[in-house]
């Protein structure tokens, strides 16, 4: 994550309340901090919270989390704006933060209650929500803090910080369980703000289009892909209507202003839970957008596409590829964003990226630097009896450096066959053709390429190689076609025998998110 960030900072040891903490790792809004007397009250809690390093390892009270700044340093998120730390002061900030958590409490407290006086004042079954749980105690191996998490909530989390100070998780769990945590495991309920990813919005707002959404399951869910294709898709019709506007109109009192406008924007507490602007700022979205019936067509126009990842459950929602009303959109897609982010089956929401192609580099430049200079050729090393798999926007077999006179070229359908002389393998994911532009070639060529029956003036990097191709253009598109799943694409070259993988594509973005997880994660976890 989906969704980690590297950090530094110096963190000290203060004795708090009566037990030692990181300090600034968490903040109590309901005690009075600036009072050099301790209350009776103060001393009562002592007996209810953790001493760390002490005889006593009870839960943290739930009045105790992170603050918006730390929350922030381990998931990027956004809350920076919704919680105005660009703008107001670290307190003011804070008071904003503390009143969205204890929101999201109260609001999980209300369910479990609700649902236990629908079914029975006798059950004991509650729904799935998702949590941030760190554990804070300084100087714990990793796998220590997943043992311990483990033991708790379960084998399902997605890891998403791990340094000295702390390892965190983003955890199912029913309210009972978040709230009986023991040892040092600090627990925070994600609000709206902290499942949509940072820039998001900014991005919307700065494009005239997208080509979507991707959106991350919360771990431990059923993974079931069908049952949340279906799921995802009911969430967005019920965000429009297929009968008459006016209907539609009147109904929204009951349904979407309860569901997305009140449930998003918080509008039954007193008090501040996001900064004035950014409130603002989602009221004139949802006004326009939601609540308006321009995007009723637009809803209905997008896709879903699932896929049950060995690493990660994921979905897609793909903007309509052809749509009049894109002047307006940006509303549509904010509304969609603020009714996903309610759902408690939902972990992460960021925008699809769009792949470009990028390599201009040459064969002498990765071997010495020094032009002309190929140490790795004197002694040898060419890459005779190696597979390398290249995905990108197509190969023109018919190139002398790829063709194959003797045995005659690779079908384009997937199929392997060794014996080729350079391309062993070739997968049509996008369209089996190579564009205009010949990027696909020309990468192939610095990775593998070698001129049939002679010596060429640019034979690639291991030009004894052999190819293993899998295609990710479709022509005419702007952007390339790069599968969600990291198997897609990888288990083709493992089969073909390939060990190394060029991508010599990505996005101009730098952020780590959904995808980049996803490879990451094939990588650890097929170390061959």
């Amino acid at each position: 994550m989906i969704f980690s960030k590297a950090f530094t900072d110096f963190w000290l040891t203060a004795s708090v309340l009566g037990f030692v903490v990181v300090e600034s790792s968490f903040v109590d809004y309901n005690s009075n901090t600036n009072n050099d007397n301790t209350t009776s009250s103060q001393n009562d809690n002592n007996n209810d919270m953790m001493r760390l390093g002490g005889e006593e390892e009870l839960a943290f009270p739930r009045e105790y989390h992170f603050s918006v700044h730390d929350f922030q340093s381990i998931l990027t998120s956004e809350a920076n704006e919704a919680f105005g730390t660009r703008h107001l002061s670290i307190d003011e900030s804070n008071e904003l933060w503390s009143n969205a958590v204890d929101y999201e409490w109260e609001k999980l407290e209300r369910n479990k209650n609700e649902r236990r006086r629908l079914l029975g004042q006798t059950t004991s079954e509650e729904e799935l929500s998702p949590y941030l749980v760190c554990d804070i105690e300084y100087g714990k191996l990793g796998e220590e803090c997943h043992l311990i998490v483990e033991e708790h909530f379960g084998a399902e989390m997605v890891t998403i910080y791990n340094d000295y100070d702390k390892s965190c998780y983003i955890v199912s769990a029913t309210y009972s369980d978040a709230q009986s945590v023991s040892s040092s495991l600090m627990v925070t309920p994600l609000t709206a703000e902290t499942k949509i990813r940072e820039g998001v919005l900014e991005e919307i707002e700065s494009k005239e289009t997208i080509l979507g959404l991707q959106i991350l399951l919360c771990p431990g869910l059923d993974p079931d892909m069908a049952k949340a294709l279906e799921n995802v898709n009911s969430l967005i019709d019920s965000l429009h209507d297929e009968v008459d506007h006016s209907r539609r109109q009147l109904l929204s009192d009951e349904t979407l202003e309860l569901r997305v406008t009140h449930g998003f924007l918080r509008t039954d507490t007193d008090k501040k839970t996001r900064y004035n602007e950014r409130q603002n700022f989602w009221k004139r979205k949802l006004k326009d957008g939601l609540e308006s019936k321009k995007c009723n067509v637009f809803f209905s126009k997008i896709t879903v596409d699932a896929e049950g990842f060995e690493f990660d459950a994921g979905i897609t929602l793909n903007m309509p590829a052809e749509f009049e009303g894109w002047e307006y959109s940006g509303e549509c897609i904010h509304s969609l964003i603020a009714g996903v982010s309610l759902s408690n089956d939902i972990c992460s929401i960021e925008i699809k990226p769009e792949y470009v192609a990028f390599n201009a580099q040459a064969q002498w430049i990765t071997q010495s630097n020094e032009r002309d200079s190929r140490p790795f050729f004197d002694v040898g090393l060419n890459g005779e009896g190696q597979v390398v798999q290249v995905s990108d926007t197509g190969i023109d077999l018919d190139n002398c450096y790829f063709n194959d006179a003797s045995n005659g070229n690779i079908a384009k359908d997937g199929r392997i066959d060794l014996s080729k002389r350079k391309v062993v393998q070739y997968v049509p994911f996008g369209d089996s053709r190579e564009s205009n532009i010949g990027h696909g070639t020309h990468v192939s060529g610095s990775v593998a390429g070698k001129r049939e029956g002679a010596n060429g003036i640019v034979d690639g990097i291991a030009p004894a190689a052999k190819l293993a191709f899998f295609d990710i253009e479709v022509s005419g598109r702007p952007s390339l076609s790069v599968p969600s799943n990291p198997s897609t694409v990888l288990n083709a070259g493992r089969d073909a025998s390939a060990k190394i993988h060029s991508a010599s594509w990505g996005t101009p973005l730098n952020r780590y998110g959904f995808s980049e997880r996803n490879y990451d994660s094939y990588m650890a976890f097929y170390d061959d």
